[in-house]
């Protein structure tokens, strides 16, 4: 348990509670990090005259005729190209995005790679004319007392298998830079669709003793069907082992942590919907997954040895050598191995559109909806506050695998001991960090309506559900399916053999099945008027997901009418019925109920 709640601290993005924490365990005084510099002579510091809205001073080094170094005033930023590559002229004013590399004095103290200034150099490794590699470094802020946390330094790796020039997400109007930024509805504008791999550390790689690790390392993203978005994503995580004697200091051991792979099973991803993840799998803890052996050389980003004294840290910009998680076979080397737990969060109301995942739901009491509580399921900060179906397998006794069962149609956790939906109809909440455009900021005052799960008899698949209606902590209905004679096993679904496509058509066609079944069932109780306003609503649906979710609530909500009028001796055939998808035995027993209320 101890462990676990390290991941849970270390995997939240909230930096500041980490740097608190290390800070009351520290006994270093508190100093900045990354101090300005203030020699004069020093070849990071600016020739530029700031008066002098658009000089532009070129210097040429080798004394070939072409500039090596372009350096300019820019949106009120200094801007110092290196032409890495040797093709620029003195008519360019600009260096390029091919194999050139940039410096921007951000903090406007005359000096490059100071605090808070930021370097990037590209790379394009097949000669096409587009970078496919772009690697950014950020320094701390002035003033930071630790390179983590509220720093602001950031190391990222951006590489595009596409070639679609999108790689980090540069506002060149203001020399911004950020993860998160996005247009018009969830289009994230880094580059985080299609295929795409990235490494991020947050933390600036000079800090890093062994700088062919990173900590994200790496986010995947694949795109099955070549339609220029992610079908699937896969984040993998080295957690960081800080010094002892120097907090600034920070190592990686080369095993994969935690890990976690997303799906999105519907594909209804497009324009001004670019994301839209259902499902997450996350395993952790045990021991994990050596990837050391996993090395990409990548030559094309090293520095010509007279760039080198222009940085202030320049080891980095010799490294040629990446260690990573592959791309191809990734989803098999993760549940190869050996983990300690692992969690299913799917996304039930379909609001979840961020770029990396379907935020996972933690173990934990779905009435309490608190942030940072380690008693929530929502305890993360990007989890959907409201809607969103967590399952958790706390001794990894089922290896990762899923089920499927036809009574409700949905994915679930084998070998998951407990889960729980907090369910959100009118999608009102989603809350999680980053809010875009189809985001709510709000934060529910308590639950709408929770259903739980339960594995009573260990054989790995869920057989007590137990549903409260007005999410007042009172159960309306709790169904065993022991005790209706109902075989609780479901359709195994391995990810290691069943691939995006395999899995997105299996969801596919369990939607349409029981699509039709309640189609079936509505009609039946249409015809014996046991419908409502809110159940005709739901009797229309277009979209797989569409038919997915009325589906489902279709026939949960004939099932609810049914068991309030019919005796409590009828409950249990009804009940049977239903958990076995028999329609054919529910219209019966519907007809036998009209019959006897004459």
């Amino acid at each position: 348990m101890k462990n676990f709640k390290k991941i849970i601290l270390i995997n939240i993005y909230s930096f500041f509670c980490i740097t608190t924490l290390y800070a009351q365990k520290s006994k270093i005084a508190d100093t900045a990090v990354y101090k300005r510099e203030i020699n004069t002579n020093s070849l990071r510091h600016s020739k530029l005259d700031t008066l002098i809205k658009n000089q532009i001073l070129y210097t040429d080094l080798d004394k070939d005729g072409d500039p090596d170094i372009i350096e300019l005033n820019w949106k009120g930023k200094r801007l110092r190209w290196f032409d890495e590559n040797d093709n620029a002229t003195m008519n360019d004013k600009w260096g390029d995005m091919i194999n050139d590399a940039l410096q921007v004095d951000m903090d406007n103290d005359g000096f490059y790679d100071g605090p808070a200034d930021y370097n990037v150099k590209w790379a394009d490794r097949d000669a096409d004319g587009i970078p496919d590699i772009q690697i950014f470094s950020r320094n701390p802020k002035v003033g930071a007392n630790w390179v983590f946390g509220k720093s602001g330094a950031i190391y990222f790796v951006m590489i595009d298998p596409d070639n679609t020039g999108l790689l980090t997400d540069i506002e060149w109007n203001d020399l911004s830079v950020s993860w998160t930024r996005f247009d018009k509805g969830p289009n994230w504008r880094t580059n985080y669709h299609g295929n795409a791999t990235f490494l991020k550390e947050h933390a600036p790689i000079w800090s890093v003793e062994n700088p062919s690790f990173t900590w994200e390392n790496p986010f995947l993203f694949y795109d099955f069907d070549e339609d220029g978005l992610s079908e699937m994503s896969i984040r993998v995580a080295d957690n960081r082992i800080f010094d002892k004697k120097d907090r600034n200091k920070l190592s990686f051991d080369g095993i994969v942590d935690e890990a976690w792979v997303s799906y999105d099973l519907d594909n209804d991803s497009g324009r001004d919907n670019e994301m839209d993840y259902d499902m997450t799998l996350y395993v952790a803890g045990a021991l994990g997954l050596n990837y050391k052996d996993q090395v990409h050389h990548i030559p094309e980003v090293k520095a010509p040895n007279w760039v080198l004294p222009y940085y202030r840290h320049s080891k980095w910009r010799q490294q040629t050598e990446f260690i990573y998680l592959k791309r191809e076979g990734a989803v098999n080397r993760l549940f190869s191995a050996t983990w300690a737990r692992a969690f299913l969060t799917v996304d039930e109301d379909d609001d979840s559109h961020r770029w990396e995942r379907v935020e996972i739901y933690y173990p934990g009491n779905p009435y309490i909806l608190k942030r940072y509580n380690k008693n929530s399921p929502i305890y993360h900060p990007q989890s959907d506050a409201l809607g969103d179906r967590g399952e958790w397998d706390l001794d990894f006794s089922g290896k990762a695998k899923l089920y499927q069962t036809k009574w409700d149609g949905k994915i679930h956790l084998l070998g998951a001991e407990k889960g729980a939906w907090t369910v959100d109809r009118n999608r009102a909440f989603w809350a999680g960090a980053h809010p875009n455009e189809v985001a709510s900021t709000k934060m529910p005052d308590k639950v709408e309506e929770v259903i739980q799960y339960e594995d009573t008899n260990n054989n790995g698949f869920f057989d007590k559900i137990t549903y409260d209606y007005n999410g007042d902590g009172q159960s309306n209905r709790t169904d065993s399916l022991l005790a209706l004679g109902i075989n609780d096993v479901g359709e195994i679904l391995d990810v290691t053999t069943h691939d995006w496509n395999k899995l997105r058509l299996h969801n596919s066609a369990f939607a349409k099945e029981n699509w039709q079944s309640a189609q079936r069932l509505f009609r039946t109780a249409f015809k014996y008027g046991l419908v409502d306003a809110s159940i005709i609503k739901l009797s229309k649906a277009s979209s797989v997901q569409e038919k997915y979710i009325n589906g489902y609530w279709l026939k949960e909500e004939i099932i609810r009418k049914i068991l309030a009028i019919a005796p409590e001796k009828n409950h249990k055939e009804f009940l049977k019925a239903y958990y076995q998808s028999d329609i054919i035995k529910m219209e019966k027993l519907i007809f036998n109920l009209k019959i006897s209320k004459k």
